[in-house]
């Protein structure tokens, strides 16, 4: 249909299922959940390690911007890194099917490091390019103080950034468990959803349907669930007779309790139960391979702890 013909009501029932869609996935980024991902983990984390006998100084996942292997780059917009050549085949065809055919499309990086972590020693981007492929050009420090030892230690050891990003996986997890006790909007045939149908029947009429699903569920310690759904669909009809319109909503809900043989917080709250015990070992845990680290950076020796 022309731009110059179209109907005003048709152009709002356009814009009308736009705004539905925008509101529906405004917060669906990358950004979004991992923002939110970030939030929630560090602080159960923080909740987590209030004894001083386990207080951790540092749990944030991002490395130190003076580190090698710290990461400039936005997080959601990451180039490529260098790939191992025979395995990188995979990425493009796998099992005689084609690959994803945008894994440089944000770009390409020509080392796995931080580009910039030897300027604080005077060597440029270019060396630490040059060092990702052949024998590694470093500075060398005459000396080198008690406590330039040990920061220079967790900054670059690629272990301990190890051991932080675990603890921050153990907090993900957690967050899974108890979100399933969260009360959760979605309905009985999935997500929640809006849906704007346009028809168009030339000599006889027009006819635009706006269907909207919403619900919530909740999950008790005990084992019971609860759903609740509202459904609304609204019709416009549009003919040579005039234009009518009706509304029709219908709420649903359900309530159930499952018997689990007299047991239902004890096996319902097991997992997530297990997984704060988790989350609590994986806190003692670090504090306990922190102290065991530092000695050895001034000690010198295998990792204790």
């Amino acid at each position: 249909m022309p731009m110059s013909c179209a109907r005003p009501w048709f152009v709002r029932a356009v814009c009308l299922g736009l705004m539905a869609l925008v509101f529906l996935c405004g917060g669906c980024t990358r950004k979004y959940w991992r923002e939110q991902a970030d939030d929630l983990s560090y602080d159960i984390i923080k909740k987590k390690e209030v004894d001083p006998r386990w207080s951790l100084p540092r749990i944030d996942v991002m490395a130190d911007p003076r580190s090698r292997f710290y990461d400039p780059y936005d997080p959601d917009f990451t180039p490529l890194p260098p790939d191992d050549p025979a395995a990188h085949d995979y990425m493009n065809w796998v099992y005689g099917m084609n690959g994803y055919r945008k894994w440089h499309e944000f770009g390409d990086l020509p080392a796995a490091e931080n580009p910039d972590w030897l300027q604080p020693f005077g060597l440029s981007q270019e060396v630490v390019a040059a060092n990702y492929s052949k024998s590694a050009v470093l500075p060398q420090i005459e000396k080198l103080t008690l406590e330039e030892a040990v920061e220079l230690s967790w900054v670059h050891s690629r272990d301990y950034q190890t051991q932080v990003e675990n603890i921050y996986l153990v907090a993900l997890a957690l967050t899974l468990q108890r979100f399933q006790f969260d009360l959760q909007f979605v309905g009985f045939g999935g997500r929640p959803s809006s849906e704007v149908t346009l028809e168009d029947v030339p000599g006889t009429g027009d006819s635009v349907n706006w269907n909207n699903t919403v619900g919530v569920r909740q999950l008790f310690p005990s084992g019971a669930q609860f759903i609740a759904e509202l459904a609304n669909n609204t019709l416009w009809l549009f003919s040579a007779g005039g234009k009518s319109d009706s509304t029709a909503s219908v709420i649903s809900y359900s309530l159930v309790q499952p018997l689990l043989a007299n047991g239902g917080r004890r096996f319902v709250l097991e997992g997530l139960t297990q997984a704060e015990r988790n989350m609590l070992y994986a806190v003692r845990d670090l504090a306990r391979y922190r102290m065991g680290f530092f000695t050895t950076a001034v000690a010198g020796g295998g990792t204790a702890g």
